[in-house]
């Protein structure tokens, strides 16, 4: 009966220790959580700037006080007619093809043209994920000014449409490929038409900008990609298309991704991780230390109450038997 209350302290030993191994649980957990968090913000933090001849300081835009009414007029009245002719989920069309549709993209390439780069951002949408412009959900953004930062990797030249050149005597367009921000490594390109670019940008392909922009999403256009197929064709991708005015160079974001030193996600992991280890490791020894004497306590009562001590011979049992 002496050991009945060792069995019961190491029961409590073993019930302690579960009750414990759970808040270490919850503990890391929450961690994983909340570090996500300013690693989600150090998407959007500022670090060295783009190292190229251009310098973003001499782009931004001087402060100005807003026009008058000027949400109303900047936004596009989507109830046009000419809005009804676009074809989604289509390449742009020319005139020929689509005379509604490249009087919209005329339309909203010389009404963006109008306002400032300042009073566009004042007044677009932000924080949109792009999923939002290939889903079915796009169909609500549908010429929206939306604000988008990204990686720029191609400029390309176009000469401008016959309406632009007559009516607002612009000369050139440009066609910008980027990668947005949120997947700015991956496959899922934005394409983005202007009348006018920054000073001392360079066009063609790999260049590298960093930017952001505020300008009218038209559709979700089907492009023909440099890809090739088997039959020596090219494979037909989509990207959404965006109509603006120009762009803004932007310093070089910190590195875009939770996993990294720099987002702040494993250094977190690596602190909590290091804390659970330290914490397992004292408990381990606290345990180790309990059940040796708990060992040594069960060897000293066996010894005490030991009932064949100090016994009689068998052959004795017999004779008092």
């Amino acid at each position: 009966m002496r050991g009945f209350p060792l069995t019961l302290r190491a029961l409590l030993q073993q019930i302690r220790l579960r009750y414990l191994v759970l808040p270490l649980i919850l503990l890391i957990w929450t961690s994983l959580l909340t570090a996500q968090e300013p690693a989600k913000e150090n998407l959007k933090k500022q670090g060295e700037p783009y190292k190229s001849e251009y310098d973003p300081k001499d782009n931004k835009p001087a402060e100005e006080v807003p026009l008058e009414n000027e949400a109303e007029k900047i936004q596009l009245d989507k109830n046009l007619d000419c809005f009804k002719a676009v074809e989604d989920l289509e390449p742009v069309r020319s005139a020929d093809k689509n005379e509604d549709e490249h009087f919209a993209y005329n339309y909203i390439l010389e009404h963006a043209r109008k306002f400032s780069t300042a009073a566009l951002a004042r007044n677009s949408l932000r924080n949109i994920p792009y999923a939002n412009f290939v889903d079915d959900i796009r169909q609500d953004y549908r010429y929206d000014l939306i604000h988008v930062e990204g990686r720029i990797v191609r400029i390309d030249l176009m000469k401008p449409t016959e309406m632009l050149a007559k009516a607002s005597g612009v000369k050139q367009l440009y066609e910008i490929w980027l990668f947005p921000l949120e997947r700015a490594n991956q496959d899922n390109p934005i394409c983005l038409v202007t009348s006018e670019i920054p000073e001392g940008i360079k066009t063609g392909r790999d260049v590298g900008y960093w930017v952001e922009f505020d300008a009218y999403y038209f559709k979700l256009m089907k492009y023909e990609s440099g890809q090739k197929l088997a039959n020596n064709r090219y494979q037909w991708r989509k990207a959404p298309l965006f109509l603006g005015k120009t762009f803004q160079v932007i310093p070089q974001p910190e590195e875009n991704s939770l996993f990294s030193f720099k987002g702040g996600f494993v250094p977190a992991v690596v602190t909590v991780l290091g804390v659970v280890g330290f914490t397992a490791l004292g408990i381990a020894l606290y345990f180790r230390r309990g059940d040796r004497k708990v060992r040594e306590r069960l060897e000293q009562i066996r010894g005490n109450t030991n009932p064949f001590e100090n016994a009689p011979p068998p052959s004795e049992w017999l004779e008092h038997s």
